[in-house]
């Protein structure tokens, strides 16, 4: 085999124009002579022979494989743009929905005729226009009746034309048809007036329109969606009101010779109108890549979400993000009451207002979404218990519209529920545009400029052929009511003639001479009933003569004059917008974006942050500790290894910020909820898992606040300088007796690892960090005992890379402990022994207590056998801080 190979590789490398078939051929016959034993040279003298052969048919045509693929392909891809998947810009419609509107237009499907079955029209269809499967075509006309996939319905159905759910339409024998009104009045009106241009069928037996003669932009009105070769479309919906006030807004500037702004006509037509409603958010990402960086003001995102549709509208391209509808309403026993049968009580609406009970109710869903498939999807989501506090979801939408019902638990969180809702299903989706039609037979990419101007000057072409039609329909009208009016003025002498002559011919003939008529007059003159040549008829040829004068010289002045055609554009247009215009259904949010942070899907409930001494962290809930009587043993918090023990615990809520405070003076943050829950026999996570430390570095302080805290408020009267009344702070305080207050704003953003908190100066380190406000005092004691107490105020706000102040004196003591107060400005009391305990000797060195913890609800904590406080008071007695404890001094 392998020698046979390499002899037909030889021989094609002599013969370089060989065909397959030829190759084929010669293979086949040698393996008929049994291969290669000494056959090799005959075969390949046979192999040119047969070459010759084949070389001599005249009906073969060498080509080269990849000029033959190139041509078929690029037949095959026009044939799909054009005949298949992309609407033509002028009607916006696709040759299948424009034949289906046309046969049924030809059946007289009018909207006030019966209705018929829609295999006639799909058979209609199959053997006059399309010779494609009928499944096709009645997919077609279903979607052209759907009012929640057209905004604006061409076809009038009766029967089951499918659901939301994706539910399948009725076979064709069952579902009848009809055109709606709108078709006709828009699309069906003058497409007999030789306004558009017709073409063969398929078998060359009648003519079809290339195009209908659409009265508004239709593209724009019902939107397409199709996929090409190498291209593809996906135009949305729009309101029709709002179609037909942009086409006027475009085409009374063009008849001014002015250039109208795309701001103008997005005045009049803001944004998409999707049928089944909705809420409309512009995606920004491309406003915020805009070159025009004069239109940034500072509105902020209202302006980025205003420049996102504009660029959409200017370009062709683009994406909104579109939400369903969904509110948050009180419980009511309206839902099982509906399962039942029964209404609701005005007693169960009255019960509702005072419930604290609320659900989720959804009342409409994005478009050309299934909602069988988003409640299906819903229920995954909390059986897989991905969203929490949902106790049922049921679907009770009717003929009445769109409703789900996302019952909620008492326990859950319906703001939550809601934001996981739009963030993790279809409830919310990004639609894509991308405004691709027919140019002719070229398919390019438009912006809504573009697709007024080419409709304009469609519009303008099928009014003047529409005028030169009626002109030339008018004067040949015209032509015989003049004959006829000239023989009514001499109606005797013309009966005396035409019975005098021999026959039809010779009467005319004598017409001709007696009268000047031509053919076509006398013709139409004999043909008169007698009934013409009453009074009565004789008037109304008159009017009608005058009527004919009139349309006569208005359409004239159409094919004369551009701006009379531009008026009947406006006017016709106006004439649709008011008989079938509709308000809109889906609302344009510029003002807020459709972003759903983590933050907004996870209730705000109550945790404690516990924390070991080697570093394992984890969050629980209060709940798990229940009330007990004084005295009793309590319950574990959390499982230890080895010499590890608790730490810190606080209290914090799931949505505030948690900060690591290092004795470098460096801090660290992580959100509470990052923190994994855990049960009170669990050990907890290490936190370096979400936080980076240094070696060497220890946690000396631990605190959280709420995310209002760290957010500066905006507000017109806001001072350059200064504090605001309810700004929070933070107060630190070092092991050398050095204070400072820094605003909370400051930490409002912090990497993974860290940002600094405090310049230290050398071999000072940070022991405790507190949250204050103004109007709070300040205790901070020594390692000897002593207190200072100030006011929060009295300490400048600074820089976060700034130092601090100094809060308290510090020295070496070599004196009595009074003696040493007295240098340091503390006064002890006279009277030594109302403090019920006898003080020891002192350290030598006097500094701020380390392990010092705190709560947010002013608490005091004992941890050993000495108790230091550095502590924020709201309010404390004068006589406290000037109080002098001992090392083994315990208060409660």
């Amino acid at each position: 085999f392998s020698r046979r190979r390499g002899e037909e590789e030889q021989h094609h490398h002599r013969h370089r124009k060989v065909r397959t078939f030829a190759a084929a051929s010669s293979s086949s016959s040698d393996d008929d002579d049994g291969g290669g034993k000494g056959g090799g040279g005959n075969k390949s003298s046979t192999f040119v022979e047969e070459e010759e052969e084949f070389s001599s048919d005249s009906n073969i045509v060498d080509l080269e494989l990849h000029v033959e693929a190139r041509q078929s392909y690029l037949a095959y891809a026009m044939s799909v743009i054009v005949g298949r998947a992309l609407p033509d810009v002028r009607d916006g419609l696709k040759p299948v929905h424009r034949r289906i509107l046309y046969a049924m237009h030809e059946l007289n499907l009018d909207h006030n005729k019966p209705f018929k079955k829609c295999a006639r029209v799909v058979g209609e269809v199959l053997g006059k226009f399309h010779p494609h499967g009928d499944q096709s075509v009645y997919d077609a006309l279903v979607r052209m009746a759907q009012d929640f996939s057209m905004s604006a319905p061409l076809v009038n159905g009766h029967g089951n034309f499918g659901s939301m759910d994706n539910d399948p339409p009725a076979a064709m024998r069952y579902t009848e048809c009809k055109l709606r009104q709108l078709s006709q009045d828009m699309l069906l009106k003058d497409v007999e007036m030789d306004c558009v241009e017709f073409a063969d069928t398929f078998d060359g037996s009648q003519q079809e329109p290339m195009v209908l003669p659409a009265k508004l932009p239709n593209v724009l009105i019902n939107g397409s969606t199709g996929i090409a070769v190498g291209m593809a479309t996906s135009i949305p919906p729009h309101n029709l009101m709002e179609v037909a006030d942009a086409l006027v807004v475009f085409a009374r500037a063009a008849q001014k010779g002015e250039q109208v702004k795309l701001e103008e006509l997005l005045r009049v037509m803001p944004g998409p109108d999707f049928p089944t409603g909705g809420v409309i958010f512009a995606d920004n990402k491309d406003a915020n890549n805009d070159n025009n960086n004069n239109d940034k003001n500072d509105s902020g995102r209202s302006t980025s979400n205003r420049n996102a549709l504009r660029n959409l509208y200017r370009d062709g391209r683009g994406g909104v993000t579109l939400r369903g509808v969904a509110e948050i309403v009180p419980r009511t026993k309206v839902s099982s009451r509906k399962r039942s049968g029964k209404t609701a009580k005005k007693d169960d609406k009255a019960a509702a207002e005072k419930s604290l009970d609320r659900d989720i109710v959804i009342s409409s869903i994005p478009y050309m979404q299934n909602k069988a498939t988003l409640v299906q999807q819903i229920a995954d989501l909390v059986n897989n218990r991905q969203i929490e506090g949902v106790a049922d979801v049921r679907d009770e939408s009717d003929r009445d519209g769109v409703r789900v019902v996302v019952e909620m638990k008492r326990s859950g969180d319906a703001e939550a529920v809601l934001n996981s809702l739009y963030k993790r299903t279809k409830l919310q989706v990004k639609v894509n545009v991308n405004v691709t039609a027919l140019v002719g037979l070229t398919p390019k990419v438009l912006g809504l400029m573009e697709v007024m101007q080419e409709f304009l000057d469609f519009r303008i072409d099928v009014i003047r052929k529409r005028a030169m039609y009626s002109l030339e329909k008018d004067r040949a009208r015209m032509h015989i009511v003049e004959a006829l009016l000239t023989v009514l003025e001499d109606t005797d002498a013309v009966i005396k003639m035409i019975r005098k002559s021999k026959d039809g011919k010779e009467a005319m003939e004598n017409l001709r001479e007696m009268k000047g008529l031509t053919t076509v007059q006398s013709e139409a003159v004999l043909q008169m009933p007698l009934r013409r040549l009453t009074s009565l008829e004789s008037g109304k040829l008159v009017e009608e003569r005058d009527q004919l004068l009139s349309s006569i010289k208005g359409n004239q002045n159409l094919l004369d004059n551009t701006s009379a055609v531009i008026d009947v554009v406006c006017e016709e247009a106006l004439e649709v917008k008011k008989k079938h215009g509709i308000p809109r259904r889906t609302t344009i949010e510029t003002d807020t974006s459709s972003s759903i942070e983590v933050e907004h899907e996870i209730p705000n409930n109550d945790s404690l942050i516990i924390m070991s001494s080697r570093g394992y962290i984890k969050r629980t809930r209060p709940e798990t500790f229940k009330a007990q009587r004084r005295g009793t043993r309590g319950k574990s918090m959390s499982k230890l290894k080895g010499s590890d023990s608790i730490a810190k615990v606080m209290h914090a809520k799931d949505l505030d910020r948690v900060f690591f405070f290092t004795d470098k003076g460096n801090v660290l943050t992580v959100r509470a909820f990052d923190i994994p829950e855990a049960s009170t026999t669990a050990q907890g996570t290490p936190f370096t898992r979400f936080v980076d430390i240094d070696k060497g570095e220890s946690i000396t302080a631990i605190l959280s606040l709420e995310p209002s805290a760290l957010m500066k408020k905006k507000t017109p009267n806001e001072p350059q300088e200064g504090e605001d009344e309810d700004e929070t702070f933070l107060v630190m305080i070092t092991l050398n007796g050095v204070i400072k207050k820094v605003s909370a704003k400051e930490f409002a953003s912090i990497k993974r690892n860290g940002k600094r908190a405090i310049a230290l100066d050398e071999g000072d380190k940070l022991k405790q960090v507190l949250v204050a406000k103004n109007g709070d005092s300040v205790l901070v004691g020594a390692t000897d005992g002593t207190l200072i107490r100030f006011d929060v105020d009295s300490v400048r706000k600074l820089g976060r890379m700034s130092r601090g102040v100094r809060a308290i004196s510090l020295k070496e003591i070599k004196s009595s402990s009074k003696e040493a107060s007295k240098a340091k400005g503390v006064e002890e009391d006279d009277d030594d022994e109302n403090h019920g305990a006898e003080r020891t000797a002192p350290p030598p060195t006097r500094t701020v207590k380390e392990d010092v913890m705190f709560s947010r609800e002013h608490d005091y904590y004992s941890l050993s056998s000495s108790l230091y406080v550095v502590k924020v008071f709201p309010t404390i007695d004068a006589e406290v801080s000037r109080a002098v404890f001992s090392q083994s001094a315990r208060f409660e």
